[in-house]
């Protein structure tokens, strides 16, 4: 009798506990908190995308998941998930930010490094520009289709080179007669459409020092093919 009371509070306990894990407040997602980004951005947009729910039992919540499922987001780069027992459930969004205006005739896109588009724009923001590069289409939140578009992506890698650099070009860049053009001090670069970027911008730089330790301002640097690199006076 004694063994069969005793299992019986067993059962009781072990019922009791079931409750509280599977059916009580206790282990459950009471907040789910996401890093600020956009003005624009809806927490219970994210909160659909990432699958996680307030209510939710603490275990039931997959982080790879939840992270596969907010990478599917148009506006976010990438994102870190962190689960903290026994109710709390972060994440922290890089969400995509702006990098370069594209401007095509009268058509203005904020654009990021992936060469996705952000949206339209009605005046250029601050920052880098792109001026002459024909689109064929845009949405927001998808990449920018454009038959060159890898003059873009040289356009970017070259922007992050003079940031490196420490050279600072003139912001508006100008792709016109296939050839990436930026200006710096008074002188015209051009890169032709910018293939095997770091030779070409190694010997921009080479030439570029060796005229500004004289003193010039003005002409073009030809470094448009492999071949070597031409200072030309005049334009």
């Amino acid at each position: 009798m004694k063994k069969l009371l005793i299992f019986l509070l067993f059962l009781v306990a072990f019922g009791l506990f079931a409750f509280i894990v599977y059916q009580g407040p206790l282990l459950r997602i009471q907040t789910i908190h996401f890093n600020k980004g956009y003005d624009i951005m809806d927490e219970e947009v994210l909160e659909i995308y990432s699958g996680v729910r307030v209510g939710e039992l603490y275990y039931n919540v997959d982080v790879e998941a939840a992270k596969e499922g907010l990478m599917a987001h148009p506006f976010v780069r990438n994102v870190e998930v962190r689960k903290e027992f026994p109710s709390l459930v972060e994440f922290d969004i890089e969400y995509r930010a702006h990098f370069i205006t594209l401007s095509y005739l009268d058509i203005l896109l904020s654009v990021d490094e992936d060469m996705v588009v952000l949206g339209v724009l009605t005046k250029k923001l601050d920052g880098y520009s792109i001026v002459g590069l024909p689109i064929d289409g845009y949405s927001a939140g998808r990449s920018l289709s454009a038959q060159k578009l890898y003059v873009l992506q040289n356009v970017i890698n070259f922007i992050k080179l003079f940031e490196l650099s420490g050279i600072q070009p003139n912001e508006e860049v100008v792709f016109n007669d296939n050839s990436i053009l930026f200006e710096i001090d008074g002188i015209m670069v051009n890169f032709g459409l910018g293939e095997n970027q770091e030779k070409r911008f190694n010997n921009f730089v080479a030439i570029y020092e060796d005229l500004k330790s004289k003193d010039v301002h003005s002409g073009v640097i030809d470094i448009s093919s492999d071949g070597h690199p031409v200072y030309k006076p005049f334009d």
